[in-house]
């Protein structure tokens, strides 16, 4: 598992089993990121702001789920919730894959070239076993794994975890009248249970 902290520390390429076919590496795609300023805390400001939005709501729900005895959201707790997370995603974290995973790779080293060489000449390395010359180590190793391979694998299961937040609050906004007068007991709560959110949030924070 890999935390929002991991993703600072991140160059990337993915080793080739001698088992498997040649084929084209498939390096990460190009979300457009400004890459100018790698490494600059400029860059890293965003990625912070998005870990204090998120560390709020945590902080909402599991205080909330402590006090309850009820396993489902309060309605109280639902609004509350709603207007964080539409203000988390007007200011901080975007709705979308490609804006959410741009964010972290313009904080990121770049792809070098050694990766980009391996992706363009897949089939080369695979059947010389990553043989660069006499005396030289190979171009790849199996055991090794690259900072850049823990920085986009923490950055894909972010937005992974981050979509299924995104799916529950869009749940509890189309199935639940949380804004509607609260007339019965049966409208004191929403459909889905702390559990529902707090996971994937959790895991989105990792």
């Amino acid at each position: 598992k890999y935390s929002f902290a991991s993703m600072t520390t991140f160059p990337f390429f993915v080793t080739l089993s001698s088992s498997s076919p040649a084929h084209s590496r498939n390096l990460p795609e190009n979300y457009g990121a400004d890459l100018s300023k790698t490494g600059d805390i400029s860059k890293l400001v965003p990625i912070i702001s998005m870990k204090e939005s998120l560390l709020s709501a945590k902080s909402l729900l599991s205080k909330s789920r402590n006090d309850m005895k009820n396993s489902n959201i309060s309605t109280e707790d639902a609004k509350a919730l709603l207007d964080l997370i539409s203000r988390c995603t007007k200011t901080y974290i975007p709705e979308n894959e490609s804006d959410f995973k741009k964010i972290f790779d313009e904080y990121s080293d770049p792809i070098g070239y050694k990766e980009k060489f391996m992706d363009n000449n897949a089939f080369l390395v695979y059947y010389t076993n990553g043989y660069d010359g006499p005396n030289r180590k190979k171009l790849e190793d199996s055991s090794y794994v690259s900072k850049q391979s823990l920085q986009y694998g923490a950055r894909n299961d972010a937005w992974s975890a981050w979509n299924d937040v995104l799916s529950e609050i869009s749940y509890i906004r189309k199935s639940s009248n949380v804004f509607g007068s609260a007339s019965t007991s049966s409208s004191l709560y929403v459909d889905s249970t702390y559990e529902d959110v707090l996971e994937p949030l959790t895991k989105t924070l990792g």
